[in-house]
Parts: C-alpha cells; structure tokens; sequence
C-alpha cells in the first residue's frame, strides 16, 4: 500500500514529526525530528541526517516520554470557548493535513506543510516526489496557480531507506502491524520500539481475552486496540508523518517578491514516479456507522451505532472529537471489513413488523452450512438475490439488477464478507456474475434457460463481454448455497442443458462446488457480559429540557450471552476514501465574548442548574442520491461543539474568518515579511506608535484598510525589539531603531 493521508493518530506513529526542509532548488536537504504538535515543549537536537532514525526517535521519546503517545491538543476545554471579542478558529487541525504557519525561529522558515503517508512495501524513495499548487489573486481578482515540484536529496533519501528498507526481525516491510487469531489464541505488534530503538515484534496475546471479556462501545473497543501501541513503546513503521518547511521564495523565486500582502492556498499531492499516491483518511467516525439492507443490497441501513447507543454517551461526549487519535481498524485479508466484537453490524431487513437486525453476522455476511431459507440466517446472502413478485417480468429484473461478480484467480477470496480459501486447487474456473431469483410463476422464466429437475431455472448470458448467471427457483428454500450445491450435484436429477450453454454451465458448477467446499467458516466468539444503556438522571420535569435526557446514556453492566461471527488475523487501519459511503465528521467549538451571546434560556437553565455542557443533541441527515444519511450535532444543544460533514471543501463557517487557516488542500497563508525594520524620534507612546506604524505597512501590503482583528492577530506572530541612538554627537535628542520580527 502507498497512500496520502488526510490525518495521522499520534497513538499510533506517537509524536513523530519528520520536519524536510526543503531549499531554493526545490530539493528537500535535510530533516529534523519533532514533535507533531507545537504545544509540547521540544528544544531538539539539530539534524536527523547524522543518525539513524531509529536513533533519533529514541532520542525524542527520552526527551517527551510523558506525552510521546498524547493526542496532544491546542484545546483543553469541554465548554465553549472565550475569545475577549476576537474569533478564533474554532477548529483544532493539528493532526490534519494541510499549509499551515510554523514557528519561523525554529528553521528561519514560514510555513510547513503536514503531509502524512502510508508506506507497506519496499519502494524507490528517489521517485517519491511532492507536487505543490501556490494558488493566489492577482489585481484583477482572476486565480493564479504555479505548480511546482519537490524533491530529495540523495542523503535524504539514503536515511529513509536505511529506515524502511525492512521490518523486524529483517523481514521485508509489510502490512505486518497488529494482529488477533483465536484458533489457537494468539496476538502480536510490530513496529518500531522506541524505547530501545529497534524494530521489534511482540507478543500480546493477553489482551484478547480483555477485549472479548465484556461487548463495549466500539471506540472503547478501537481506543484497546491502539493504545497497545502506548503499553508496548512501539509505533508503526508504516506511518510517516512528512512535513514540507519552506518559505514561498522557496517554491517561486524572486516572484515572491511581488505576493508580499497576498493570501494563498497551498495544495500538495504525493508522487510515485508519475502516479499520484491515492489520498486516503482514518476512518473516524462513532457518531453514524451505516449498516448493510437487505433490501437494497447495499450500505443504506440505520446507524450501527444504535445497538448500544455510543454516540449518545455522556462519558464518551468529549472523546475523540476535537482531535481524533482513535479509529477504526480494518481486517488486512479484506480492509472493506471493520474489524469489530460489536453485535450491531448484522444486516437489517423490514418486515409488517418493523426493521429487524439479524444478530451476530456482519453487513450480509450469510450462514453458508444450512439447506434451507432461514432469514435470520441470511441464509440467501451469498450472492444477490431478488423476489421477482407477480407483476414484474425477468426482462425488468434483467435490466436494473447487480449480480455478485466471483472471480477465483487469487488464492483467498472473498465474496459478500465470506472467505474461501482456494491455495489447493490448480485449475480454476472463469469468472462469472451471479444471482438468485425467486420467481412466482412459469410464465417469468425465458425459454433460453437451463431446466434442472422441478426446482431450479438457470439464466446464463453474456452482456457487455461479462458472463451473467442467474439462477431461478419457486421457493427461497432451493437457492441456498448448499441447497444449489446438492441439486447440482445430484447425478440422479434431469438436467437439461443446451450444447450452445454446455460450457458456461459447466464452469458455473464448478464454481459452485469450490463455494462450498473451500468456504472458510467464521469464528464463533462468545461474549459473556453487556452493557445497556440507560438515561442516568431527569434532569428537569419541563419538557423543553428533559429533550436533553432523551439523548444521554450511561452504561450498566449485567451479564448476557452475545455470540458473534468474525473472522481474525492481521489488522491495519481503515482507510476511507473521499467518495466512500463512509464519512468523518469534524467538531468545531462554539464561542463566545458576551455571555448574551451564547446562552439561550435553555443552556442559561442547565448551567445554573451546574450541568456540564456534555449534553448533544442529534439532527439525522435525510438520504439523497448526494450524500447518504448521518447524524449531525444540533447547533442549539446544550452542548459545547458543532459538527459537520469533513469534505474536501473548507467548511463554511471560514466564509467570514479573517486569519489563516488549515483545511486540507483548501486552506489559507498570509505571505508576510520576516522583518519589518523602521526609526521613531519621538519617545511618546513609543511601543504604541510601533505597532501603529507595523500595520501601516502590512496592511498596505495587503491592500486593505485597518482591521482590528488583524492587527490583534500580527501583534501576536511579531516580536519587537527596540534599540536606541543619539540623533548626533552634539545632540541629546534620542532615534529608536524597531525592528519586528516573525515569532
């Protein structure tokens, strides 16, 4: 895998910033090792070229042990924010990528640019490369965009791949990260030992009977899984934190001379070569998980979360939303699985009754050892599968339906999150599309089909260069995985099969036969103790407050048998893509500088009541052919945060913000003079009449008339150091020397 990441997790790389300081010739020349949040104090110990790396993180975590696995945050309260009249960006991005402004003391540079990356296989580090796109206004408001290409160095490059050019123990780099077998029990963490600077792999298998002793909240259960990282001082090999310093002059040349004043964005996409690495995110969502409808095949169900009622959780309010260390984990044999011991990912299915969940299966994972039709079995879930009722022809099935593409040229398959090990069989059969069909009369069965004794129908033909199968049968009980196997392979059952069908059908018997006979069986795993969730307190008898109890849950324990099926072995990080039904969400602080402004009669109520602001309230997202479903965080709750939809656009609330900020390749940078030198005579109000004069001259720069936010935000990135002289030898009369400079 080599992937761009929107986000890295500090609980899984630690606090391991890899500073590239890249040159005038566009060359990455050197690197440090830092902390990724600059609220941790760090003094450093110059460039990371002279050692290893091993060496070097080693060195770092001695120095920052106490916090080396903190998710270090610019924020530490649960309550809005105060701003004394001045708004802040109420959004922490730290973790994020993203342009961003540095402290310029450090690398006498401006800016950096946080570019995470996941690297598993060995690769030639001299053909990764770093594109950027320096986007800015030019007088007649049109958008300029220069695109320039980064580099590194031979030496740069010779220290990363003397990092990863293996795993432990001198096996090649892998996916090898973490990993969960329970027939025999074992478990294991590689990664890079920090605190004794080597790659290591070590044993943990006591930790699975922790986390398969009680069925917890899905965060509880991920938060585990990562923190093995913080108990064992190891971190993932895999992970890179790369972050790209520079000035613009760096990228532009003497251009930058003439967009002093101007504000930019700043856009940046990895290479391999001449191929764009994918640009991925960590799956961090625990406030809306859709689960898998057997109506409409596909990922359109209610919230998986519902089962225990995570999101709505008191304890869990203020958890992983500001910052985000925790996420979900994906099975590395299929990463489409999240891998979980939550009894809430079963497929859904609506009935006269209402919506059901099938327990203890995951999305429409079926039960392939049973004959016949069982619902709550998913029994008819191997492959797709539609009741053709009365009305309908197979002509209008034919035209809107998705088959189950099953190809087996690879030795594990997967088909509808069933495993199927075929390592043993040397010949293969050819790749096929199928689906079962219920019909309800003669008559809806074309005559060009295969008739199979009195219980099965099959429809083979080819569209579009694909073999498409399907197969029809009266009664559900006959279109089972084993049901189909046994007729098939009944010698004893008349079969009548066109000489023109004789082959495609005899391919689709064979694949059949290797269905059910290679298919993997998951793990059954039995839980002996739950939790339920329950609403804690009443907090008023008014009924405009009490909305607030509807939405709160604690958790009582009681034991309670729940059995799971899941499969195990190595698990990697879940990976989304910015078109994935699954989505993140994005929590950003309300403020305030008047208490008028922010506190409703409702929250005034609660407050004086001395409630903590931990109370969030839901507003569910109604399902388009745009976007699916979610949950989002009401604005009036009685709660500290917002949130929203993390896409690739900025959110909206940056439509009226005046400073920098940090959105991923939609951001914005000032571009400032790193000095800004002038002389006073007059010794009234001198540091006063400094800052009046500093932003004379920034803000006719950038082309604007005073603002006050702004130049509350330059008093804050500038240092002033004042010196003194006499006008003359003959004279008392005194000129100040200023001299700003960027902090």
């Amino acid at each position: 895998m080599k992937y761009q990441l929107v986000r890295t997790s500090p609980y899984l790389s630690g606090q391991v910033r890899w500073d590239l300081i890249v040159n005038p010739s566009r060359e990455i020349g050197d690197v440090y090792i830092r902390p990724i949040s600059d609220n941790i104090v760090y003094n450093g110990t110059g460039s990371a070229l002279g050692s290893r790396h091993v060496d070097n993180v080693k060195q770092l975590y001695n120095t920052i042990e106490d916090v080396f696995f903190e998710s270090v945050s610019k924020f530490n309260s649960i309550g809005a924010l105060y701003n004394s009249g001045y708004e802040l960006d109420p959004y922490d991005h730290t973790y994020e990528m993203g342009v961003r402004r540095i402290s310029y003391s450090l690398y006498n540079k401006q800016f950096s640019f946080l570019c995470p990356i996941w690297i598993s296989e060995n690769i030639d580090y001299s053909k990764l490369s770093f594109r950027l796109s320096i986007q800015y206004s030019n007088p007649t408001g049109r958008r300029n965009n220069i695109i320039v290409s980064i580099r590194l160095s031979d030496r740069v490059v010779e220290y990363i791949s003397e990092y990863m050019s293996s795993g432990a123990d001198d096996t090649p780099l892998s996916d090898d990260l973490i990993g969960f077998k329970f027939d025999p029990i074992d478990a294991h963490i590689t990664g890079l030992q920090v605190d004794k600077g080597r790659l290591s792999t070590i044993d943990i298998h006591d930790v699975i009977s922790n986390l398969i002793s009680i069925e917890r909240p899905m965060m509880e259960f991920d938060d585990m899984i990562a923190k093995q990282f913080r108990y064992n001082r190891i971190v993932a090999q895999q992970l890179l934190n790369l972050n790209l310093v520079f000035d613009i002059r760096d990228l532009v040349g003497d251009v930058a001379d003439t967009l002093l004043g101007h504000d930019l964005n700043i856009t940046c996409r990895v290479y391999y070569g001449d191929n764009v690495l994918e640009l991925k995110d960590l799956y961090t969502n625990y406030t809306f998980i859709p689960s898998y409808e057997m109506e409409t095949r596909g990922m359109t169900g209610p919230n998986v979360l519902e089962h225990l009622q995570d999101y709505k959780a008191k304890d869990l309010a203020h958890v992983n939303k500001v910052v985000q260390p925790i996420f979900h984990w994906a099975l590395l044999e299929n990463p489409d699985i999240i891998y979980n011991m939550y009894d809430g990912f079963g497929p859904c299915f609506t009935d006269i009754d209402g919506v059901h969940r099938i327990q203890g299966t995951y999305y429409n994972q079926s039960n392939l050892a049973i004959d016949n039709y069982d619902v709550m079995e998913n029994s008819l879930g191997w492959c797709s599968h539609y009741d053709l009722h009365s009305s309908n022809t197979f002509t209008e099935v034919v035209t809107r339906t998705e088959l189950t593409r099953i190809n087996l040229d690879k030795d594990v398959i997967w088909v509808n999150y069933n495993k199927f090990d075929l390592t043993t069989e040397q010949s293969r059969p050819y790749e096929m599309s199928i689906g079962t069909i219920k019909y309800a009369n003669e008559n809806q069965a074309p005559t060009d089909r295969i008739q199979i004794g009195d219980s099965l129908k099959i429809v083979i033909r080819e569209i579009n260069d694909e073999k498409r199968v399907w197969i029809m049968s009266k009664d559900n009980d006959n279109l089972t995985l084993r049901s189909i196997y046994n007729t098939l392979m009944n010698d004893t059952i008349t079969t009548t099969v066109p000489d023109s069908l004789a082959r495609d059908f005899s391919n689709l018997k064979s694949i059949i036969k290797l269905l059910y006979e290679k298919w993997i069986p998951p793990h059954k795993i039995e839980i002996y103790n739950s939790i339920y969730p329950y609403c804690p307190v009443n907090i008023d008898t008014d009924n405009t407050v009490n909305t607030y109890c509807r939405d709160v849950v604690s958790y009582k324990k009681y034991s309670n048998y729940v059995y799971i099926y899941r499969y195990s072995g190595n698990i990697i990080p879940l990976f989304i893509s910015t078109d994935d039904r699954r989505y993140n969400e994005v929590y950003k602080y309300k403020q305030w500088s008047k208490v008028e402004d922010i506190v409703p009669s409702e929250y005034s109520k609660l407050l004086n009541m001395k409630y903590l602001p931990e109370y969030p309230r839901f507003i569910e997202d109604p399902e388009t052919n745009d976007s699916p479903r979610g949950l989002h965080i009401d604005d009036n709750s009685f709660y500290s945060l917002t949130s929203c939809r993390f896409n690739d656009k900025r959110d909206e609330w940056y439509n009226t913000f005046k400073g920098e900020y940090t959105w991923k390749n939609d951001s914005r940078i000032y571009i400032l003079p790193e000095e800004v030198s002038f002389s006073l005579t007059s010794s009234t109000d001198i540091e006063q009449r400094a800052k009046q004069k500093l932003y004379e001259y920034i803000f006719n720069l950038m082309n604007r008339s005073y603002d006050d936010w702004l130049a509350n935000w330059l008093s804050s990135i500038y240092k002033i150091n004042i010196d003194f002289d006499y006008v003359s030898d003959r004279s008392l009369d005194i000129i100040y020397h200023i001299k700003y400079r960027l902090i």
